[in-house]
């Protein structure tokens, strides 16, 4: 059985910490979270977090809050604020429905690969490999600390 978890609540944050081996290789989110996954825990042991989804139930304002090293985090909500002061994601997909996101990385974390379908606003001193911007949201699209490469994804 492959460890799953759904965040669903209304009203208050929920706060989530992984410890020792625990493993839950799917998230799906629909409400505001922080995911916490503590210093023994990550992407060494495989252990933590694996995906994480925020689904497009998560409510205009909410609040995401991620620590630690996760696979991939798609993005399908708008309107919402993604905070990530440490750790690190491989994949951050901000899907092409996911308008108005804010996107904070600390200066410790990193993104190996961002793509970016939908204009989003990226803040912080985070260092991102790779943003991959599509022709719709080039234009609106912000940085505060430019990406260190750039890219437009190959037609389909």
């Amino acid at each position: 059985m492959t460890p799953n978890l759904a965040v669903d609540k209304e009203d208050d944050p929920v706060r989530i910490i992984a410890e020792g081996d625990t493993t839950v290789d799917h998230v799906t989110v629909n409400t505001s979270v922080v995911l916490e996954e503590d210093s023994n825990v990550g992407t060494e042991s495989g252990a933590g977090f694996g995906d994480i989804t925020l689904t497009d139930d998560l409510p205009a304002g909410s609040d995401v809050t991620l620590n630690g090293s996760f696979v991939e985090l798609d993005v399908l909500s708008k309107d919402i604020h993604i905070d990530i002061p440490s750790g690190s994601v491989g994949t951050i997909t901000a899907e092409q429905d996911a308008t108005g996101v804010t996107l904070d990385l600390s200066e410790s974390v990193e993104i190996a690969t961002l793509v970016i379908n939908a204009a989003i606003v990226v803040t912080g001193e985070g260092t991102i490999e790779t943003a991959i911007i599509s022709e719709e949201a080039e234009a609106e699209t912000m940085f505060e600390t430019a990406p260190g490469a750039t890219a437009t994804p190959a037609p389909s």
